[in-house]
């Protein structure tokens, strides 16, 4: 091991937030930022369950309680037509079960974080979350 890193502090302090259920880093950063805005608490990796137990799909960040999934959506989901007739299902399942989503596009990501965060909010709250004063 390296005696002396810059930053080491820096990087040792960002240990806890590692997570392995990310599968890009955009993902990641959404995580992130979720936590950073003090929502309630998230489950990762969550498979989605109909009335009867039948798997409807597996949401990348998931707010259970109250039944809001947040995924990320590369430009694969747009332009594989495979992988875009699967999430037309899977939200139409999603919404039968009594679960919302919010697809979040690179665009909201990174450049209209106060747009996605009004999105996330609202979905919350409508859906009984009481955020803290």
């Amino acid at each position: 091991m390296v005696p002396f890193r810059r930053r080491r502090p820096a990087l040792l302090g960002m240990l806890p937030l590692l997570s392995t259920q990310s599968a890009s880093a955009p993902e990641t950063h959404l995580r992130l930022m979720l936590q950073e805005w003090g929502l309630p608490e998230l489950t990762l990796d969550f498979d989605v369950r109909g009335e009867r137990g039948e798997l409807l799909g597996c949401s990348e960040m998931v707010f259970r309680e109250f039944r809001l999934a947040c995924e990320y959506e590369g430009d694969h989901h747009r332009i594989e037509t495979v992988q875009w007739n699967r999430d037309i299902q899977k939200y139409r399942d999603y919404a039968r079960a009594g679960w919302d989503a919010i697809r979040v596009t690179s665009d909201l990501l990174y450049r209209r974080r106060n747009a996605l965060r009004g999105q996330i909010l609202d979905a919350l709250v409508q859906r009984g979350w009481v955020p803290s004063p």
